[in-house]
Formats: structure tokens, C-alpha cells, sequence
């Protein structure tokens, strides 16, 4: 069955009831974003440039760690137990659904980190 269409006052209890900021995606960090109406660009994830570097840089780290566990599984002398390097590889994992990350042999190299805030915008800074 396909969804109803909403009406005009449930669209607008739904405006009112939606939050005007979020949380900064940098885990480590509690600031808000607040969301800017009437802007036709990209909302704010980060509440500093500080904070996307850490982020691109903690998912880069994570990334790295567990394409290194994914070589040492095929690796002729591993340095540990294959149990052991799957139990490391699946907790990386599970921290990289926080980075929005849901396979990461998708992900790749391409996912480098960036070393600055142009890096990560394409050339504009905050």
C-alpha cells in the first residue's frame, strides 16, 4: 500500500516539530549545528573545521587499520590467529557505522583523508 499523501496542517506540525540543530558528527564533540534556513548549500555537519578534520581524519585511520587486518588475513605469516584478526576486523566495523561507513572493502583508497579544510571542500574554506 502506498503512503498517504500529508495534508497542509500536518505539514506544518511537522515543520514545528523538527529540530533547528544537530549534533556536531565529530564524536568527541557535544556543540550543535544549527541548521541555516534559506540556505540553497550544503547544511553545516561540523560545527568547526577543527572537528571535519578530526572526523576525516579518525575514518581515514579506521579505513587504513582495517585494510591492514585485511592483508594480514591473506598475508603467507600472519601475525596472529585468523580469529583473532577477523574479531579486530569486525570491531573496526563496527566503529566505521559511526563514519557512515557500511562495507569498507567499498570503500577503498579513495577515501583518503584530508589534510585541510580545502581538501575536503574541493578548494572553499569555512
Amino acid at each position: 500500500m502506498a503512503p498517504v499523501p500529508m495534508t497542509v496542517d500536518e505539514l506544518a506540525v511537522l515543520a514545528q516539530g523538527l529540530p533547528t540543530s544537530a549534533r556536531c558528527l565529530n564524536r568527541d564533540c557535544r556543540r550543535k549545528c544549527p541548521r541555516r534556513p534559506g540556505t540553497q548549500g550544503r547544511q553545516k555537519l561540523f560545527c568547526s573545521s577543527s572537528c571535519r578534520l578530526t572526523y576525516f581524519r579518525e575514518r581515514h585511520a579506521l579505513l587504513d587499520a582495517w585494510e591492514r587486518l585485511e592483508a594480514s588475513l591473506s598475508a603467507d605469516r600472519r601475525p596472529a590467529p585468523e580469529r583473532e584478526l577477523r574479531k579486530l576486523q569486525k570491531w573496526i566495523e563496527w566503529l566505521l557505522l559511526r563514519y557512515d561507513v557500511g562495507d569498507p572493502s567499498a570503500v577503498g583508497r579513495a577515501a583518503a583523508a584530508p589534510s585541510t579544510v580545502r581538501d575536503e571542500y574541493g578548494g572553499k574554506s569555512e
